[in-house]
């Protein structure tokens, strides 16, 4: 190592042998750093040292060089990035290996920028910038001492506990870590280092020899010795020692030794296991806002493949807890947090025997953490019961396959896990892992209520002129929050839609909402001119009450502006407390209910039941004319007398097409459209509040595209909708039952071939005396056949409810799309509670309710397959003894109590007669006990009884004979 001199500090480094390890290194000092607005160094002058050993580069080596240049103070080391334009601080010994990196590349040349003060002059001492603050001393003088001296100095000196010579008498010397120790006087013993060669010393001493040369000392020992000062002057040694040409950095993830000034560890791992960073574990790294990490930041979208090393970065305990079980389970070993505080945070290998750990500490004066410690290898087996793969990982690990698919089986997901990580996951793991990925997704139930104000306020601004109406409770609590009641939400598109082209008829339903919290559903759903449904309005009460169904309908007729109560239509399934609710808000509006609940109703409970019933009561309810009406019901009094009795609370307009008004031009009698829509949205109806209601909102969304689009794609050269063509179709084809008479232009007379039936056709007015025209605006067969018979188009004929015009008007307005949470206005009301509207014990189930006689499929619903199968039917058992139901005959009391008069014995008797059987059973036994045993006789041959035995003989070829019978 060479102190060049100044005038040849510009000059490029000197050639080394393509084989040596040597590196120039160049001293900015006596200025200053300047890091804005771009990083330099104003002022100062440069040393260059050459033939520097890298591997024994350290902060102790650059100490004793700035020492050589007048710097004994505390002094930073810095190194310029010019791509980024930055000062780096080189303090670890991590540091200087990251800037020896390969050095051959890089022109053998390291450049340091110092920041300290010099010490070799007094206070007063005056200093010129921008020239030599001291000047080298020539060859000859006495005084002088080059940089080689300081090392040697520092080799010699103390330094780390360590000295070179043993005390005198039982001392014992210890060489420093690059130079061989020498052993003391009397029984002191030398420790050489792993790099030098050691010596034993005088008396009892011993040296150990290390197989590698000492790389420093003896590169110039044939020109010069190692006292003496020598210019460079780009003279290069014949001796330099060889390296191999691109040293590769040891990786701190695969162990090993770090080369250079490599520092004694204080824990128990030796140092061929243990990778540690030099520095103490007592102290953070300062941190400087005008640098950037010297070490690599731990990325947290790697969590699930993490890579450990020396030096990397934290942002949180909780990813560094996340990459520690990632890494248990993809090396399939169980790991544990040994210490967790506020300023540091251990891992272990629970494996017995195990080496493995890793520590990590909080940086000084900032919230990250570095990886300070860190021994890779596993000395323990492997096992497929890792612990750190838990729900919570589990959870973590596959969020995202429920984010596309929430309704995934668990026993699905098990397998994908087990299959994939390779480790035994229960079936308990997988559920609850299940539970928390849907809870991370949607949220906690509780905390979406907390949203509600913003939410409601985000709707009104992004679609104005939607109805969204949130209502809480009166009582408050000790906070002065009140819990959530009600919510009702209306969107302008829907209610401008409803007006501008759908018949005047809107269906009614509540159902019951699955979630967390439970509560009811209502809606209310229009019909489109496709004959589809048309949802208007839909809202989140407690229960299916009279008050809430008036607040229901109260906010219903004022968004769809309902003047006359009379011009619209309503159809229900008589829930409780909506036909008060209808009497209340709705006096004069026309109400009709769903035919299918009232033959429910008819045959529960005014207990009609069988097919005959429920026959003749579809006929009545279909029947378009009075007199058909009529004819009907005496069918039904032919069946029983009492069921005509049951309709009279029923008026026929509410569920009788005889008695319908015809403004609404709608014949249905189911309620079906509601059905269908609670059926549609029956997976938003498990999720929590805020959750549903975005689920339904872009499902109303992206509904009204697709119509809007269809039509624009399919129907543009259309009069009237596809489904309305059907019918017409299915009427045509039907009308070659009948004969059209005409009478004018207009009128026709048409009969009927297979019930010899005549009714009037008025093509003006769009009418027939069936009334099946008039009611739902579409001809039938008989109006059909007066059409046909002037070759007319039929599609002129139908009402405009049903054209493509209407269609477009009705879809034309659009919901408009929502911000996300993070963007909803802040309103500043106290959020609502979480209400208590009680949810049913047990797992929800998922379809409807159906009745004994409703078909049934055999496992997975298929698409245009028939069921198989119907419902299983549920007897009384009847007992044919007693008449009574609930028992058989077997279990018939009366039938006992008769069994046992019958045969002359009561309790008391069947009592006597056991006491007088008991007595009888003591009296043989005394019996028994008083006459003395008699001694047994054996048979003799004359006592036993002659037996008669036929034996059965073969005959042999050549005889014939009978077999005979021989006594004994």
């Amino acid at each position: 190592m060479k102190l060049r001199l100044h005038r040849l500090a510009d000059q490029p480094p000197p050639k080394y042998k393509a084989t040596g390890h040597n590196v120039t290194v160049r001293f900015h000092h006596g200025g200053k750093l300047i890091t804005k607005p771009s990083a330099e160094y104003v002022g100062g002058i440069v040393s260059v040292y050459d033939y520097v050993p890298v591997k024994s580069l350290c902060i102790d080596i650059l100490n004793e060089m700035c020492e050589g240049l007048g710097y004994f103070d505390s002094k930073k080391f810095y190194r310029l990035d010019k791509s980024r334009g930055k000062f780096y601080e080189v303090s670890f010994l991590t540091d200087i290996q990251m800037m020896c990196d390969g050095y051959i590349t890089k022109g053998r040349e390291l450049t340091f920028y110092l920041d300290a003060q010099l010490s070799l002059f007094d206070s007063d001492t005056e200093v010129i910038p921008n020239e030599p603050v001291i000047e080298p001393h020539p060859h000859n003088e006495p005084n002088y001492r080059t940089v080689d001296d300081y090392v040697d100095e520092y080799v010699s000196g103390n330094r780390d506990k360590g000295t070179d010579e043993g005390g005198e008498g039982g001392g014992e010397g210890e060489g420093d870590k690059r130079s061989g120790g020498k052993g003391g006087e009397g029984e002191g013993e030398g420790e050489g280092d792993k790099r030098c060669g050691g010596e034993g010393g005088e008396g009892e001493g011993e040296g150990e020899e290390d197989d590698n040369d000492c790389d420093w000392k003896d590169d110039d020992s044939d020109s010069e010795t190692a006292d003496e000062f020598h210019e460079s002057d780009y003279e290069m040694n014949d001796e330099d020692d060889g390296v191999e040409e691109n040293p590769q950095r040891v990786d701190a993830t695969k162990g090993g030794e770090v080369p250079g000034c490599n520092e004694s560890s204080s824990n128990d791992y030796s140092e061929e296991d243990m990778v540690y960073s030099g520095d103490d574990f007592d102290s953070g790294v300062e941190s400087n806002e005008e640098e950037i990490e010297k070490f690599p930041t731990f990325d947290p979208s790697d969590k699930y493949k993490p890579t450990f090393e020396i030096g990397i970065y934290f942002s949180t305990k909780k990813h560094f807890r996340d990459a520690v079980n990632s890494h248990a389970v993809i090396s399939k070993r169980n790991l544990k947090i040994a210490k967790n505080d506020a300023r540091r945070i251990y891992a272990k290998c629970l494996g017995k025997g195990c080496d493995w750990r890793i520590n990590v500490l909080k940086v000084k004066g900032e919230n990250t953490f570095q990886v300070r410690e860190y021994q890779p290898k596993h000395k323990c087996a492997r096992t497929y019961h890792v612990k750190n793969a838990n729900s919570r990982w589990i959870s973590g690990k596959y969020e995202g396959l429920f984010r596309t698919d929430p309704k995934r089986s668990m026993k699905g997901f098990r397998k994908d896990v087990v299959k994939e990580i390779r480790c035994k996951v229960s079936r308990y793991q997988a559920y609850r892992a299940k539970q928390k990925a849907l809870r991370n997704i949607e949220g906690k139930a509780e905390d979406q209520y907390k949203l509600l104000w913003d939410y409601a306020q985000e709707l009104r601004i992004s679609n104005p002129g939607s109805t969204v109406i949130l209502v809480m409770e009166d009582g408050v609590d000790e906070n002065g929050r009140k819990k959530f009641a009600k919510l009702y939400i209306c969107f302008d598109a829907l209610k401008q839609g409803f007006m501008a082209g759908c018949r005047p008829i809107v269906g009614v339903d509540g159902c019951h909402l699955k979630g967390p919290h439970g509560g009811i559903l209502l809606t209310a759903v229009a019909i489109d001119p496709n004959n589809c449904l048309y949802p208007l309005a839909y809202a989140v009460v407690s229960s299916q009450t009279r008050q809430n169904w008036e607040w229901f309908l109260t906010l219903l007729k004022e968004d769809l502006n309902m003047v006359r109560d009379d011009a619209y239509t309503f159809i229900s399934d008589k829930q409780k407390g909506l036909i008060p609710a209808f009497h209340n808000v709705l006096p004069g509006v026309d109400n009709r209910y769903c035919v299918r609940h009232l033959s429910g109703n008819m045959k529960t409970s005014g207990g009609f039941k069988g097919l005959a019933y429920k026959h003749a009561l579809w006929n009545a309810a279909l029947a378009t004319t009075i007199p058909d009406f009529e004819v009907r019901m005496k069918e039904i009094g032919d069946l029983d007398e009492r069921a005509l009795e049951w309709f009279h609370d029923k008026p026929p307009s509410q569920w009788s097409k005889s008695h319908f008004s015809t403004f609404s031009k709608c014949d249905m009698l189911l309620n079906n459209v509601c059905e269908s829509f609670n059926s549609s949205i029956l997976e938003a109806r498990e999720k929590p509040v805020i959750t549903m209601l975005e689920w339904i909102r872009e499902y109303l969304m992206t509904r009204l595209t697709e119509n809007r689009d269809r039509e624009t794609r399919r129907w543009g050269n259309k009069k009237v909708c596809p489904n309305i063509r059907k019918i017409i179709d299915k009427n045509m084809e039907r009308a070659g039952d009948c004969i059209a008479i005409k009478s004018n232009a207009w009128n026709y007379e048409v009969s009927c071939f297979y019930d010899s039936s005549r009714y009037n056709v008025n093509l003006h007015t769009s009418s027939c005396s069936c009334r099946r025209w008039d009611l739902s605006g579409i001809p039938c067969k008989h109006g059909m056949s007066a059409i046909c018979d002037q070759a007319l188009n039929p599609e002129d004929f139908v009402h405009e409810y049903y054209s493509v015009n209407s269609y477009n008007r009705v879809y034309q307005h659009a919901i408009l799309p929502v911000n996300g949470q993070r963007l909803w206005p802040k309103t500043g009301y106290i959020p609502p509670l979480p209400p208590n509207f009680g949810r049913r014990a047990g797992r929800p189930s998922s379809a409807r309710r159906m009745e004994p006689d409703e078909p049934r499929s055999k496992g997975k619903k298929q698409r245009g397959k028939k069921p198989v199968t119907l419902g299983k039917q549920k007897y009384k058992v009847k007992c044919h003894y007693c008449g009574e139901q609930g028992h058989n005959q077997k279990g018939c009391g009366k039938k006992r109590k008769d069994m046992v008069i019958e045969r002359g014995t009561s309790s008391s008797a069947l009592g006597a007669r056991k006491t007088k059987l008991a007595a009888r059973k003591r009296t043989i036994s005394e019996v028994s006990e008083a006459v003395p045993p008699q001694p047994q006789v054996q048979p003799t041959s004359s006592d036993t009884a002659p037996i008669s035995t036929h034996i059965v003989i073969m005959p042999t070829p050549g005889h014939n004979f009978l077999p005979q019978s021989t006594q004994h």
